[in-house]
Formats: structure tokens, sequence, C-alpha cells
């Protein structure tokens, strides 16, 4: 919701989604509860992430593919609590 939010998207400018999930999440499948919620309506999959030193427990990914009049650099990357150190310079 929040990555929607700063881009100012609509339902009509998402084409799909990437989720991916780290290994110790395993209650839900984010891309269902996503529709479930109402908040996608578009082809989802969602994939494990790697396992890798360093890397962020509990942690979410979402990619999502939009169709927008403007440049993609004009997009606002949204990083969350500690996944903010995955990108910090975006996030």
């Amino acid at each position: 919701a929040e990555l929607v939010a700063r881009n100012g998207l609509r339902a009509e400018d998402i084409v799909s989604a990437i989720f991916t999930v780290t290994p110790d999440l395993t209650s839900e499948n984010p891309a269902r509860a996503a529709r479930q919620l109402a908040i996608l309506d578009v082809p989802a999959i969602c994939v494990r992430e790697m396992t890798y030193a360093h890397s962020i427990p509990r942690c979410i990914r979402l990619m999502l593919h939009v169709e927008l009049p403007i440049p993609a650099r004009t997009l606002t990357h949204v990083y969350l609590a500690g996944a903010r150190t995955l990108r910090p310079d975006l996030g």
C-alpha cells in the first residue's frame, strides 16, 4: 500500500507483481493476501528469497510492473523498516 500511495498509482496502472519472501515466512502467500485485500487484481507470483550472509529475516519484497506516461526515474522506491539497509541509496 505504501508503494502505491507514494507513487500515486491506480489499480489500472499495475500490470503485474513479483513478491519475494525470506524462508522464515511460511504462514501466508503475500500475492494471495494482496488479492484478498483487493490491493492487486493482476497476475502476481510469490517466490522464495535466496539465503545469504547477513540477509534480513522476515522480509517481504515487492516488485510492481507498471505502465505510466512518466519516466521510470521519477518513481519512488520504498524500503520500510529494516529493509532500508538493502538499498540505502533508494530508501
